[in-house]
């Protein structure tokens, strides 16, 4: 299997304590550091992140003994691990920050999703660890 991160950062290595996924687009879009991700029908990751970011290869020897799920995923299945030790990464893409219209666009997208599952309590997806007004969502 195949396993991904996505960071702000290039780096040399995978510390310990890290996110990786077997999922390619959901380690992109962590790497633009959004505040709230959802994903689509079409295997894509919409996310209201605003940042640069890298795509990394991490190499996971052994599945049993290096990586462990992480425990505070809200996302269905086992796609959000943490690994347990140091791992050789390769670089695989530069990700640009998205446009003003791209970030737009997604911030809109997350807003229908949210209005479509009646989430009157969920964060704006414009404005980071800010709740929006009740009703208003």
């Amino acid at each position: 299997m195949r396993w991904y991160h996505g960071s702000t950062r290039r780096l040399k290595c995978l510390r310990p304590g890290n996110r990786i996924t077997p999922w390619k687009e959901l380690a992109a879009a962590l790497a633009h550091k959004p505040t709230m991700l959802c994903p689509s029908d079409d295997n894509s990751v919409i996310h209201n992140g605003r940042q640069a970011g890298y795509l990394y290869q991490v190499r996971v020897d052994d599945e049993l003994v290096d990586i462990i799920p992480y425990p505070y995923s809200v996302m269905d299945g086992e796609v959000e691990f943490i690994n347990q030790r140091q791992m050789q990464v390769r670089l695989i893409a530069v990700l640009p920050a998205p446009t003003e219209e791209e970030a737009d666009d997604m911030s809109e997208q997350l807003r229908r999703l949210m209005a479509r599952q009646g989430a009157s309590s969920m964060p704006d997806p414009d404005v980071p660890g800010k709740l929006p007004e009740r009703g208003k969502a």
